[in-house]
């Protein structure tokens, strides 16, 4: 049918993307033999290659490479082939691209590269064939990240090993001068964290924030990395003993245990960061289990902030539960702010 087709005018650049999406690796072939533009821009920008890539066609893809296809060209989301066959786990067309010279390093996607796209996708075996074939391993994409970043934030436990291995930088920065101990303290990755902090990763190092690891951890209520960082030395007087006021205030359900923690560890109890002590933003959220904690702690019952005592506070949140503690523990109904 095709043949007879072409005898009547078919046009051959219109018929390829159809005969690429059918993986009719004849028809291909025939139109490309009968001057089928091989680079042709269609839909999202992508070209031919980019269409067999997606669909996983790899002997379309050895054809088009054969054919002359632009191994490099820029399709969807500025992504050149290589991209899109990492991020769709193509290990077999990944490594055809490499042997044909595909830029193992180039920019798509946020100037994401092929090795942050494997990493993201947690594709271990690409990781390695990547780098194997001289990745860039301390690649940096427009938010600074490098592929140890996306490891540690994605949980990927055994690409972040890998990555050491082969000597990615444990305390690079991202734009926010996050390292990858951020990242996986921020994301609950307590394997992670554990890793990093193995190979010497820096526990005090202080995002663009002043927030450490520590900090991350105790805002977003992981227990397990909170202990760790601290039976690692972690600084807990850091940023003002901000730790305490973010496990208080910030924290998750359930982050008494974390204040306990903290408290149990030195953490001053009164300490104020923007705008308070612990106890007042606990009352404000209505927290009571931590505003009982930092009571039993020794914070002060009538340290306030300039929206009032402790005590009034509780009672323009209407939380009558805490303000009956609160005058259990000694508040001064008559004292008018902190």
């Amino acid at each position: 049918m095709l043949p007879l087709l072409l005898k009547y005018g078919l046009n051959v650049d219109f018929a390829l993307r159809p005969a690429i999406f059918d993986g009719n690796y004849a028809q291909v072939q025939i139109l490309l033999e009968n001057g089928a533009d091989i680079n042709a821009i269609g839909r999202f920008n992508n070209t031919p290659l980019h269409e067999a890539v997606s669909g996983g066609l790899e002997n379309i893809v050895k054809l088009l490479l054969d054919h002359g296809a632009d191994i490099n060209a820029i399709g969807n989301f500025n992504n050149p082939p290589l991209h899109e066959a990492v991020s769709g786990g193509h290990e077999a067309i990944v490594k055809l691209f490499l042997d044909h010279g595909a830029g193992i390093n180039a920019n798509g996607n946020f100037n994401d590269t092929p090795l942050h796209e494997a990493v993201s996708g947690g594709l271990e075996h690409i990781v390695k064939l990547l780098l194997d074939h001289g990745a860039d391993i301390n690649a940096q994409n427009m938010r600074s990240q490098t592929p140890l970043h996306k490891a540690a934030s994605g949980g990927h436990e055994a690409i972040a090993k890998l990555l050491l291995e082969n000597g990615a930088d444990i305390n690079a920065q991202n734009m926010r001068s996050q390292t990858p101990l951020h990242k996986a303290a921020s994301g609950g990755h307590e394997a992670i964290a554990k890793l990093l902090l193995e190979n010497g990763a820096d526990i005090n190092a202080q995002n663009i924030r002043s927030k450490t690891p520590l900090h991350d951890a105790a805002s977003g209520g992981h227990e397990a990395i909170v202990k760790l960082f601290l039976d690692h030395g972690a600084d807990i007087k850091t940023q003002g003993g901000m730790a305490l006021w973010l496990a208080a205030v910030e924290g998750n359900e359930g982050c008494e245990d974390i204040v306990k923690l903290l408290l149990d560890h030195g953490a001053d109890v009164n300490k104020e960061c923007f705008g308070g002590a612990p106890l007042i933003k606990a009352v404000s959220k209505g927290c009571e289990d931590i505003v009982k904690l930092l009571l039993d702690h020794g914070a002060d019952v009538n340290r306030g902030n300039w929206n009032g005592t402790p005590l009034q506070q509780a009672a323009s949140c209407n939380h009558e539960v805490i303000w009956r503690l609160l005058f259990n523990y000694g508040a001064n109904v008559n004292t008018t702010s902190g």
